[in-house]
């Protein structure tokens, strides 16, 4: 969470002198246009997958007293284990076209419908959001979102989960599964 905090400050350091203090209102208000979005991308980047999973997985290295690199077994990756892996994405898909389907057919029980009306409208703005912020207007958007979207997430949440959540869990539980 300090992570994020920090990185959250930084982002908003570097936004506030380029769009000013207006920018965190829309930015809380989900209100991203044209003009912000860059804005929402630079806080997007720093605050989650750099300050919520990256560092806090730096620092667990650090708490171990071992280089990066080794904390983490970085090693050269396999082709095969990278082709299964292709082989599996794309395999997936159907499932979770299916999952995706089934998520927005769900009806709840009547007394749960003002949770449904909330659900809907969450996804809904999040699906707004997500069509500004993946908008490509030319190379460089699609080359920053591939980086904001895609890679510092992927980076971020491997390190966490795989690297530091999973290694705690095997130290506690003495399992790797």
């Amino acid at each position: 969470i300090l992570g994020t905090l920090v990185f959250s400050a930084l982002a908003l350091a570097i936004i506030i002198p380029f769009y000013g203090l207006n920018i965190i209102q829309e930015i809380l208000a989900q209100q991203i246009t044209a003009k912000n979005v860059n804005a929402f991308k630079i806080l997007q980047s720093l605050s989650t997958p750099i300050g919520l999973m990256a560092i806090p997985a730096w620092a667990l290295a650090l708490t171990e007293r071992k280089k990066i690199s080794t904390f983490y077994s970085f090693k050269k990756p396999s082709f095969v284990l990278l082709g299964m892996i292709l082989i599996i994405m794309i395999a997936s898909m159907p499932l979770m076209e299916w999952f995706t389907l089934t998520n927005q057919k769900m009806i709840l029980p009547d007394f749960l419908k003002n949770i449904e009306v909330w659900m809907r409208a969450m996804e809904e703005a999040a699906m707004q959001t997500t069509i500004k912020l993946i908008t490509v207007r030319n190379n460089w958007d699609f080359v920053i979102n591939l980086i904001v979207i895609a890679v510092l997430p992927a980076i971020g949440e491997e390190l966490m989960f795989r690297g530091g959540v999973q290694r705690s869990l095997y130290r506690a539980f003495e399992n790797h599964h």
